[in-house]
């Protein structure tokens, strides 16, 4: 058990890719499009807008809620820049998780080129 742990904590790590806006819309276009994880609080997601379509999960609550993101299924990490869903994809990766990418800008470039959100207020 202590190799196991010894080894995965030396492992080198996977690095995630990092996805422009250009491409994320392409992929929403697709067939099969990746589920937009935006990993802001939820108070950012309602009052500031959010990608049509994407699954709010905070990134402080991820560790205890991964389990809800589909394993099999690509997976683009927004928050407001690209800091926090970089740390949230970093830890997706280490759980498992083989396609994960961040948007580069994050929900900052999306809004600044003029791409639509959606607002709500969240209970």
């Amino acid at each position: 058990m202590m190799i196991e742990r010894l080894k995965k904590l030396f492992a080198p790590k996977a690095n995630a890719e990092w996805l422009t806006i250009d491409d994320l819309q392409a992929q929403l276009e697709n067939d099969s499009p990746p589920l937009i994880l935006d990993v802001r609080s939820k108070e950012e997601f309602g009052f500031h807008g959010h990608i049509v379509g994407a699954m709010l999960l905070p990134v402080d609550e991820l560790p205890r809620r991964t389990a809800e993101i589909p394993a099999d299924r690509q997976v683009v990490c927004v928050c407001r820049t690209d800091r926090r869903s970089e740390r949230a994809a970093q830890w997706l990766l280490s759980q498992g998780y083989s396609t994960v990418m961040v948007l580069e800008g994050g929900m900052q470039a999306w809004k600044n080129a003029g791409l639509p959100v959606e607002r709500h207020a969240l209970k």
